[in-house]
This record gives structure tokens, C-alpha cells and sequence, in this order.
């Protein structure tokens, strides 16, 4: 352990030991206490433990060892949670890594694509969240807004040994792949992809990982875990949906008449459905939410947080042009009425 005699060393120290008083103690003392520190390291699950230099700050270290009340402490002092460690991981994507939730919920970004930040590899907060058996990760980034469409990539390990590939996975692979049958089932009720491939993105012929287009049920097929396969392959068979009209009728919800126009005009057809869907859409929603149904308050929440989000963007881009408009009408506005009181 670092002595007082260095107190930037001290306190990161403190940082990994959770010792928040220490940590407040220190700060003041050490000399930039806002930069980073070069650490030796070894890659996890690395066979040959080959050492590297590791560059990270005080909020880095502290996500890593889910000190939440150090982070929370570090975060006030100013240290920005987007700042990347040298292997291009954010604090969130570090909290995520390594499973503490509380780190990951002090360590959101306003901004989603820090959310959705892949580091060097490509692996992204909601893939290590979802390669975890921490459904809260899950939650808490599905609320969000990030994307569960996509699939980010990571180094995996060939069965000999003798090579590591990078490989995209989608969220649900990434749960097979971790062998966690409760963050399968929460994906599938989230109505993630479950055919997605897999992909290779290092080898040109065979990979030798053997995880190249592999969907997750061939995936979980590989992996021999009949209780995984089981519960994939029931994820994976087309539903069959029922019409707009049976949904309507379900819940007691009355569609609107199709237009005259739309049975000339393919467009004005296809408004009319969309605007029917729309209307059974919101009331199954909105009788799931009465019913107390999770899954709906999930979905509940990342539409209003992804509507938010929408509104910051638009206004960061277009709000200055807005406010000057503004600015102008109400100038036009008192010339006028300074005009006719001069005039009477």
C-alpha cells in the first residue's frame, strides 16, 4: 500500500480499499488528484498473465472495487464518469464489468451514447450486464433507453487455447454464453432478437472459437445446458400474432372506420393501420400498467426516457435558432406597438 508520503497514491489506495474517510482526508493533499495513475495489470482469464500498463483515475478504481459511496464522493468532486480508463472503459462500463449496480446508477450519463460506449473491444455496457447474472444492470440500462438491438463484440478464447477471436454477440448470446438461465428469461420477455448470429470479426476462413454464425439456440445447443436450451428454443418460435381487429376486440377497444380514401390510396391505408395499432398499443398498455405488470413499467419507462432524451437533442440543435426566433418576434412585436402609439 502507498504511504502519506505520496498522498495522489494514498488516496487511489483508499479508493480501492473503500475508505471513504481517507479518501476525503487526502484529497486536498494530493497533487492533481483529477488524473490517472499507470497500474501493472494482467488480463482476466488470461493463461499467461502477461503484464500491461493500465492507466486509470480514482473513480475508475473505486467503480472497480463497487465502493459506491466512494464513487458517489469522487463523482461531486468533479471527476467526469465519461472519462475513459486506457482500455477505453468508462466508469459505467467498468461498474457494469464488474456487477455493482449501485456504481452503475451513480455513473450514468445524460448523454445515451456514453450509455451505449463500447471500449477498445467492443464490448458495451448492456453486453457486460447481460454476460453478468445481475438483472438490475439490465434494468436499469433497458430504462434507459440504450440499444438491445445490437451486437457488440468481445475477445473469446478458442477451446485450445492458442487463440482468442473477436466476436459479436447479441444480448441474448451473451446470456447463453454466460450460462445465466434467469437473465435468459428477462431478455426474452424484454422480446430481444433471439436469431441473431453470432459473428467473427477476426478470421477470414474458419473460426477457430467456433461460435462463427451460430445463433443463440445453436449456441446453447453447443454449450450441452438442456435447461438453457429449453428455454431458448421456446424464445425462439414465431408466435403467432393475432390481428388488430381480435387484439381490439380483446380488450373492448373500438377502431375507428376505414376511410373512403384509403381503400384508393395505399398511403392513406397505411395511416389508417398505423393509427389503429397505435390506439390498441396504448390500451394494452395502459390496462397492463392498471394491473401492476413490470415488464409494461419497464417499457413505460424507456419510452418517457428516450422521449427525453429526443427533446434535449432536438432543443441542444435547434433551440438557440428557436430562442432567436423568438427573440425577434417579440422585438417585431414592440416596434409595432411603439409605431401606433406614436401614430395615436
Amino acid at each position: 500500500m502507498a504511504t502519506l508520503d505520496h498522498p495522489f497514491e494514498a488516496m487511489i489506495e483508499a479508493c480501492r480499499q473503500g475508505n471513504l474517510q481517507q479518501v476525503e482526508e487526502l484529497w486536498d493533499r494530493a497533487d492533481f488528484p483529477h488524473h490517472t495513475m499507470i497500474f501493472k495489470a494482467t488480463a482476466v482469464g488470461d493463461p499467461e498473465q502477461k503484464e500491461f500498463e493500465l492507466e486509470q483515475n480514482a473513480l475508475h478504481v473505486a467503480c472497480e472495487s463497487g465502493h459506491d459511496d466512494v464513487v458517489e464522493f469522487l463523482i461531486k468532486k468533479g471527476i467526469n464518469p465519461c472519462k475513459v480508463d486506457s482500455l477505453g472503459r468508462s466508469s459505467l462500463l467498468i461498474a457494469c464489468e464488474y456487477k455493482h449496480l449501485d456504481c452503475a446508477e451513480l455513473c450514468l450519463a445524460p448523454d445515451l451514447t456514453w450509455s451505449e460506449r463500447p471500449d477498445n473491444i467492443g464490448r458495451t455496457p448492456f453486453l457486460l450486464a447481460c454476460l453478468s447474472d445481475n438483472l438490475g444492470l439490465v434494468k436499469l440500462l433497458y430504462e434507459q433507453g440504450v440499444d438491445i438491438s445490437s451486437s457488440p463484440s468481445m475477445m473469446i478464447r478458442s477451446p485450445s487455447g492458442s487463440r482468442s477471436c473477436k466476436v459479436s454477440l447479441c444480448p441474448l448470446a451473451a446470456a447463453v454464453f454466460s450460462g445465466s438461465s434467469k437473465m435468459i428469461e428477462f431478455l426474452l420477455r424484454l422480446r430481444v432478437n433471439a436469431k441473431t448470429p453470432s459473428r467473427c470479426l477476426s478470421c477470414t476462413g474458419e473460426c477457430p472459437s467456433g461460435l462463427d454464425g451460430l445463433t443463440p439456440l445453436a449456441l446453447a445447443r453447443q454449450l450441452g445446458d438442456h435447461r438453457i436450451i429449453k428455454l431458448v428454443s421456446a424464445g425462439s418460435k414465431r408466435e403467432r400474432k393475432a390481428s388488430v381487429k381480435e387484439r381490439a376486440e380483446q380488450i373492448g377497444v373500438d377502431l375507428p372506420p376505414t376511410p373512403p380514401e384509403a381503400r384508393e390510396s395505399t398511403r392513406a391505408l397505411q395511416r389508417h393501420q398505423k393509427a389503429c395499432h397505435q390506439k390498441v398499443d396504448r390500451a394494452e398498455t395502459k390496462l397492463l400498467l392498471e394491473k401492476g405488470d413490470s415488464i409494461a413499467q419497464m417499457q413505460q419507462e424507456r419510452r418517457q426516457s428516450r422521449a427525453r432524451l429526443a427533446v434535449e437533442r432536438s432543443f441542444a440543435k435547434n433551440g438557440p435558432k428557436y430562442l432567436a426566433q423568438r427573440k425577434r418576434k417579440k422585438s417585431a412585436a414592440a416596434e409595432e406597438e411603439a409605431d401606433i402609439d406614436e401614430e395615436e
